[in-house]
């Protein structure tokens, strides 16, 4: 018969005939799914699709479920039922089929079926299956009694309870507890565990004791790797939310960041992956990177004798930084440093070699870096040895580009791209404090009384718009028209 005759001949009204499962494949698939849920394996099962396709279609037929099709269905088939068109009254057509035909096993697959979705979640299935286990519970083999009554999974907050198990009980490891609540297996990475893990994080968010710290990472670590390896708005809720506004010690602030590059990338690079994280908490991450480049550099000048020299400049520097004037910082090492820095990453002393950026082309001496820096809307690049500090205008095309690999020398060197620049030279300190303020309006070396002005309670050195560039400055530095130096046409004219 052609297709075309076979399309002629078919009739809509006749059901295509599918064939019932085996019941040994049927024990074959629920025995597997349960041995999982049991911690056997940590891999995740999905069912032969034929048996869940001809369960759903025994349920859309109003046909009887053998057990085992019925707990097939409440371990690992919910997703799809809720996917069909009449996914409601299929739903409602299996949950009155389990009301009638309670057994151990059925109740048990229901139990590890809501185990699988996360606690928050509410539906016509989850709440009628939460009221069914928590009405039948004595029916389900002992240990999960057990676990039902410690653990109060059916109940609302229980995951924000095993939480708090988690980061402090002090006789058993997370593991234990885990273990002890059947979390293992295709459990341990389900919809349940990952409503724990949201919890655990939002407790940790609020308060970094060295106890909760300790035990949160032992409680994410595992034989592969991490819990939730992909979770990046937990993990930087949890680690970073502290830190806004102040630093953990030098210890925990390094294995935090270490962990957290590792795992999701520099986002000075990779902004797009850390677009999923707070921007406050990716905030953190920059400002424990800008820290990290001035040490990297100093730590590769340090190799090289030269201490003294940059001591003095990371001391200038280190205001801006602590204040949080300086909002991006980048390396870009010459020959001689990149060599030590090499070392240094085999070390572990430095992160890896996609922590800088090396100085390729053009002429310039082997021992000579710099480091490029932004101070509000202005790049500067300070260099080390006799290199001079230049600094580039607003979204200047001229300025060198941060995050780059590979840098030509010749351009950064090139006098007719900065606004200005200064040698290291005499009381250089207050020359390039002045200068940076003149262009920025920042100046933490200065040391400013606060004035009140005639009108009671208005700071005099607090922040006003220019009413030319529209941008953020020290009401001090705007002139008796509102304008920055720099629309007033002033910046140019030295002190």
């Amino acid at each position: 018969m052609s297709l075309l005759d076979a399309l002629r001949a078919y009739d809509p009204q006749v059901r295509l005939a599918m064939a019932r499962p085996a019941s040994r494949t049927l024990e074959r698939a629920v025995d597997k799914i349960s041995r999982l849920a049991e911690g056997v394996s940590a891999s995740a099962v999905t069912p032969p699709q034929h048996i869940i396709d001809a369960t759903i279609d025994a349920l859309r037929q109003n046909h009887p479920l053998s057990t085992r099709q019925a707990k097939l269905m409440c371990i690992a088939g919910l997703d799809q039922l809720e996917a069909q068109s009449d996914g409601r009254l299929l739903i409602e057509r299996l949950l009155s089929f389990i009301t009638e035909n309670i057994t151990t096993g059925i109740l048990k697959g229901l139990l590890i079926g809501l185990l699988r979705q996360p606690s928050e979640n509410h539906g016509l299935f989850l709440d009628s299956a939460r009221r069914i286990v928590d009405r039948h519970q004595e029916r389900l083999p002992k240990i999960w009694q057990s676990r039902l009554r410690t653990y109060k999974f059916t109940e609302p907050g229980s995951a924000k309870y095993l939480a708090q198990m988690i980061l402090n009980d002090s006789e058993r490891t997370s593991e234990q507890i885990l273990n002890d609540a059947g979390l293992k297996g295709i459990l341990s990475q389900a919809g349940y565990a990952r409503s724990v893990f949201k919890a655990v994080a939002d407790s940790l968010s609020t308060e970094h004791s060295s106890k909760h710290i300790q035990r949160f990472w032992n409680y994410i670590k595992t034989q592969n790797g991490v819990l939730f390896e992909t979770a990046l708005p937990e993990y930087s809720r949890a680690l970073l939310t502290p830190y806004q506004t102040v630093n953990p010690n030098p210890d925990v602030q390094r294995e935090i960041l270490d962990f957290l590059i590792k795992r999701f990338g520099d986002p000075r690079i990779k902004a797009d992956a850390w677009s999923r994280s707070a921007e406050a908490n990716t905030a953190v991450v920059r400002r424990w990177l800008t820290e990290q480049s001035f040490d990297i550099l100093l730590q590769v000048v340090r190799e090289t004798n030269d201490t003294q020299m940059w001591n003095d400049r990371y001391a200038f520097w280190r205001p801006y930084i602590d204040q949080g004037f300086v909002t991006e910082a980048w390396v870009a090492l010459g020959s001689d440093a990149k060599r030590v820095a090499s070392g240094m990453v085999r070390q572990q002393l430095i992160p890896s070699t996609q922590s800088y950026g090396v100085i390729t082309r053009g002429q310039i001496q082997s021992h000579h870096s710099m480091i490029i820096i932004r101070i509000g809307d202005f790049l500067m690049t300070e260099w080390t040895h006799d290199g001079k500090f230049r600094i580039y205008g607003p979204q200047s095309q001229r300025a060198p580009a941060m995050y780059k690999q590979a840098y030509d020398a010749d351009r950064l060197r090139d006098w007719s791209l900065p606004l200005e620049g200064k040698a290291h030279q005499g009381n250089w300190q207050l020359a390039f404090a002045e200068l940076i303020e003149r262009y920025t309006g920042i100046n933490p070396h200065r040391v400013k009384r606060a004035r009140t002005s005639t009108r009671a309670g208005e700071n005099v050195t607090a922040s006003k718009i220019c009413e030319g560039c529209r941008r953020s400055f020290p009401a001090a530095n705007l002139n008796a028209r509102g304008q920055c130096p720099s629309c007033a046409g002033t910046v140019g004219r030295r002190r």
